[in-house]
């Protein structure tokens, strides 16, 4: 093998030697890699890796008649205890290199969504079956046109979907959901995971009442697990000044979001009546 660089290809290309490191004969040594990988991860092509292995493989001329007697005691005798300890530091490093990669697709997982998208009976499987197969919770809310409790669960939704990325948040009309689904048991909100129904909230009474918000609804899928990265504590005792209460025909018109202070006060105690 010539040992020029060659420079007919648009980028020149450097012979290989066909030589590996100390670094690759102590990762070869305890079966890290053998040294076609070695030898791979240098850029060699695999009829490049052969020759080297050929080459290789015809300059071992062991002795036959005293092939066996002539084989060292101890075949780490090559081998410094420094070899064991830079493997070590390699094992850590690649082990911290792993956890490191590992937290990042966690941290990318937790802002794949964003909103409440409407689905059709059409795309529920794809949208709430499919989706939710690999773990991820979906949730869904049924919606009535007619009913302010189910708008308004919707826009807490969308509150809690701008902070929990990694749920997926969907809303759909409830004849559409489930055919006779009576209009007695909305607000209903079903929460998916690995293709499942795994968790539901049926009624006023599960979903917070009939001013449910924000943080009621969201202590409430923090106890199903659903939302576990939630930091509240408790679900608290409702308070909203009497100069903020919105009434639910006021929230479905501007599109606002019932929010509740958490705490003592001497200001209205607004319950689940």
């Amino acid at each position: 093998m010539s040992n020029l660089i060659n420079y007919d290809g648009i980028t020149p290309s450097i012979p290989h030697s066909g030589e590996t490191t100390d670094f690759e004969d102590a990762l070869i040594k305890h079966d890290v890699i053998d040294k076609r990988q070695a030898l791979g991860n240098k850029g060699m092509t695999e009829e490049q890796i052969n020759s080297v292995l050929s080459r290789d493989a015809s300059n071992l001329k062991p002795d036959t008649a005293n092939y066996h007697t002539d084989l060292p005691s101890n075949s780490d005798s090559d081998f410094s205890d420094s070899d064991d300890d830079f493997l070590a530091s390699y094992r850590s490093h690649r082990l911290q290199e792993l956890q490191e990669m590992s937290a990042e697709k966690a941290k990318k997982n937790l802002n794949r969504f964003n909103g409440v998208d409407e689905i059709s009976r059409d795309e529920w499987a794809s949208a709430v079956n499919g989706v939710s197969e690999d773990g991820t919770w979906v949730v869904v809310n049924l919606e009535h046109s007619g009913n302010d409790d189910t708008k308004n669960v919707t826009e807490c939704l969308k509150n809690l979907a701008s902070r929990f990325g990694g749920v997926k948040f969907l809303r759909i009309n409830y004849k559409a959901a489930i055919e006779n689904w009576p209009e007695s048991n909305l607000p209903t909100v079903f929460c998916y995971r690995e293709g499942e129904l795994q968790k539901q909230m049926i009624g006023q009474e599960q979903t917070g009442g009939p001013l449910t918000t924000v943080q009621r609804l969201e202590w409430r899928l923090k106890r199903l697990g659903v939302l576990k990265e939630s930091e509240l504590e408790e679900d608290g005792k409702k308070v909203v000044k009497k100069s903020n209460v919105l009434k639910i025909d006021k929230l479905s018109r501007k599109g606002g979001v019932a929010m509740e202070t958490w705490g003592d006060s001497d200001d209205e105690d607004v319950g689940n009546d």
